[in-house]
């Protein structure tokens, strides 16, 4: 039998994709109505952009590309287009790389 990842552990990004996707799922039911895009897009980033962790490490491990795919994938299953999501912030791979300059630097003033 497999043994659980240690609290806090990071998940594999497969495992993670499944956990988010399954989260959106159940938040956007009790609402019982369709998310808008931008809910839905702040609703992912508040759970998908994160800063680094690691102390020593100069800003985020997560790829902005990476990121920018779990986005457009997510919201397809909410029946929201990448091209909806465009309209809504611009360029994707700027948008996702400006948030996660902003965690990045949030984490680097807590450490402070």
């Amino acid at each position: 039998m497999a043994k659980a990842p240690p609290a806090g552990a990071a998940l594999p990004p497969a495992l993670h994709i499944i956990t988010l996707h399954t989260k959106l799922i159940k938040y956007w039911q009790k609402l019982h109505m369709p998310p808008t895009t931008r809910e839905y897009i702040d609703f992912w980033v508040e759970n998908s952009v994160h800063a680094a962790e690691q102390y020593g490490t100069p800003g985020a491990s997560q790829s902005v590309d990476v990121l920018v795919d779990r986005l457009v994938e997510g919201a397809e299953s909410q029946n929201i287009p990448r091209e909806a999501l465009e309209k809504e912030v611009g360029d994707l791979k700027q948008y996702i790389k400006g948030k996660l300059a902003t965690a990045n630097q949030i984490e680097q003033d807590r450490r402070k």
